[in-house]
């Protein structure tokens, strides 16, 4: 494998795949990359402190193209793909995860039509869904229904339908627009920001990746940690208020939309509303702060049960 200081051409795309404890799949993605059918690219493999035989993984690898990144320290996912963005030298920038199967025409596709197509910045493509044992398990129906460029406009500010390791994006949008620390959707509030400068993001109708769902993915651990409406509330909630004001919104419309999603979803899931409102400084639960400060912030977080549970707490020890 080469160092960062000994790439020699210029590769016309550069594939950032972030990995941590990836032993058990990272042999399917990182082939997957390999033999593509189109070869002018560069490929960093970014570790983020596995412990487990992910780095003895990858010395199995001597293809030239092959730059292998070791974090000095916990980076996260957004750190460690900025830190791979800064140093790329490709036109475009593919996403990979450490876990999933790149289809071997994709970067074919993707290219052709960047190049075709030069007012898109992000070309997404279709996912298969499958299982730790490379399964059919279906697809993701807002990824199948969402294709064209005018439906992704439209959908997006109400939820994500792009899936974040097909993207091929122009490297100078990333290098302006970097990722922001946002655990386990990343991704949405790139791209409502990058709608939101009006950055064209459009979808290949075919499907491009394998995308493993399992115990261990970013996407399990995520959703085990919150619902996808938190999830999507609290995204849309940071792009909002790095945004602008709500006296702005009926000026832009994708903020615009975003904040009439969250108008609606107030309505219908009101028990959530203090949790999720860009605005609100929670003041109602700030006496149970003192009590349990992990209950509170899981609460002002997250929403529902956990609130409920440390507020019944709270009272029973007032009782006592």
């Amino acid at each position: 494998m080469k160092e960062i200081n000994q790439i020699e051409n210029q590769p016309l795309i550069t594939v950032i795949m972030p990995v941590y404890n990836s032993y058990k799949y990272i042999h399917y993605a990182v082939e997957s990359i390999l033999n593509q059918t189109y070869i002018n690219f560069e490929f960093f493999i970014i570790d983020d402190g596995s412990v487990d035989g992910t780095l003895s993984a990858i010395d199995e690898y001597q293809d030239p193209r092959i730059t292998f990144i070791k974090n000095p320290y916990l980076f996260g996912l957004s750190q460690s793909l900025n830190l791979g963005i800064s140093l790329a030298n490709g036109k475009y920038i593919a996403r990979m995860d450490a876990d999933d199967i790149s289809l071997r025409d994709r970067f074919q596709k993707q290219v052709n039509y960047l190049e075709t197509h030069p007012k898109i910045g992000v070309l997404a493509g279709k996912i298969e869904i499958i299982d730790q044992n490379n399964n059919s398990c279906g697809f993701w129906s807002a990824d199948q229904l969402i294709v064209t460029a005018k439906q992704i406009h439209q959908r997006l500010p109400r939820e994500n339908c792009i899936a974040h390791p097909t993207v091929m994006i122009r490297r100078e949008i990333l290098l302006q627009y970097p990722y922001e620390n946002i655990e386990g959707a990343e991704d949405y509030e790139l791209w409502l920001r990058l709608l939101n400068s009006n950055i064209k993001i459009a979808k290949l109708p075919d499907i491009v990746l394998n995308y493993r769902y399992h115990s261990d993915s970013v996407t399990m651990q995520s959703e085990k940690k919150k619902s996808n409406f938190i999830k999507d509330s609290n995204v849309r909630s940071f792009f909002i208020e790095k945004s602008g004001k709500y006296k702005l919104y009926k000026k832009d419309p994708v903020k615009y939309r975003a904040y009439a999603v969250y108008e609606k979803e107030y309505k219908k899931y009101n028990k959530y509303k203090k949790y999720v409102t860009p605005y609100s400084k929670y003041s109602r639960y700030s006496k149970y702060k003192k009590y349990d400060k992990s209950e509170y912030d899981s609460a002002k977080n997250y929403g529902g049960s956990e609130y409920k549970e440390g507020h019944d707490r709270y009272l029973a020890s007032q009782e006592n």
